[in-house]
């Protein structure tokens, strides 16, 4: 049974980055269809300004309720979000609420033991239904353009896997809710899992970076073709944990590879900002990726699930 307190951080550490998340998933499905799918492009941008609503009542009640480390970890918003999110407007003359992302940076966190009030509670509770209903029906609409593509019924600039990629994200964020709404502590193997699951979201994120990239840069293909078989052995081996030592240790050596990963993801992103690189993708799928990649260090270092004993 979670605590109140581990509830409502919980609750409101996953809106914070899976509601942001799924918002930049609509973006890219926006700009992904031509204007004779005018009708996607409308529930794209109608889910996208959802998620923005939502996502504005969770840094209201996120406000001096957050660890002061969690929100360092880079998963709500990175250095490169709020320009990111200014190019991608320039580029694409689409409007993605700026002012949000501001207001989401300047957060009050806390070190102190945070306790929620009957009515914060309460606020949450229903902020979670309504998360869980959004997030339900986004995959539903996911689906339907996937089966589309698949039967040759739609065109987008966007790749079949980056749809399953999303479906399976948003129905994650969409599961953890419902535990955290039902109170219920994580089961000890939930860890490994959500390892395991991230390791592979880690190499479809390879994948997209090297799909995205212009032929040319043969070093850039190379380096992320080298992170994507790097994760697919830790996919492997995290089939094969047989015990706590194990699994630590493998824990240990992810770290080591995500810290490098971030590294690599983050100059990329300079890149793109500094003229240097060029992608057939907006720049704030970058940023994207970079949020999902500083989320699953903050995974890996040991985030609070309240396990049950």
């Amino acid at each position: 049974m979670l605590s109140d307190n581990i509830y409502g951080q919980q609750s409101l550490i996953n809106h914070l980055f899976y509601l942001r998340t799924i918002k930049e998933f609509c973006v890219n499905i926006e700009l992904s269809f031509y204007s004779n799918n005018k009708n996607y492009k409308e529930v794209s941008n109608n889910f996208k300004t959802s998620c923005e609503k939502l996502g504005a009542k969770a840094i209201e009640l996120a406000d001096n309720r957050l660890p002061t480390k969690v929100f360092r970890s880079g998963y709500f918003v990175t250095n490169y979000t709020l320009d990111t999110e200014l190019l991608t407007e320039k580029l694409f003359d689409i409007k993605l609420n700026a002012d949000l992302t501001i207001k989401e940076m300047n957060l009050n966190t806390t070190n102190n033991t945070v306790s929620f009030t009957s009515e914060e509670l309460k606020d949450i509770s229903s902020l979670n239904d309504k998360a869980i209903t959004l997030a339900n029906n986004f995959i539903d609409f996911c689906t339907d353009i996937l089966s589309g593509l698949k039967n040759n019924d739609l065109f987008s600039y966007s790749y079949q896997l980056f749809y399953n990629y999303m479906i399976d994200e948003t129905t994650l964020y969409m599961n953890d809710l419902k535990r955290i709404q039902s109170k219920s502590g994580a089961d000890p193997t939930f860890v490994t899992s959500y390892e395991y699951w991230y390791s592979n979201s880690m190499m479809q994120a390879c994948k997209f970076i090297i799909g995205l990239s212009d032929p040319a840069q043969e070093a850039l293909i190379t380096n992320a073709d080298n992170y994507r078989k790097i994760f697919s052995k830790q996919m492997d081996l995290y089939k094969d944990v047989s015990s706590p030592e194990k699994e630590k240790l493998l824990n240990d050596k992810t770290i080591d590879y995500m810290t490098n990963f971030i590294s690599f993801l983050s100059k990329l992103i300079e890149r793109i900002l500094n003229k240097q690189l060029y992608f057939i993708v907006e720049p704030l799928f970058f940023d994207n990726l970079l949020t999902e990649a500083n989320y699953f260090l903050y995974l890996l270092k040991g985030a609070n699930y309240g396990i049950k004993k």
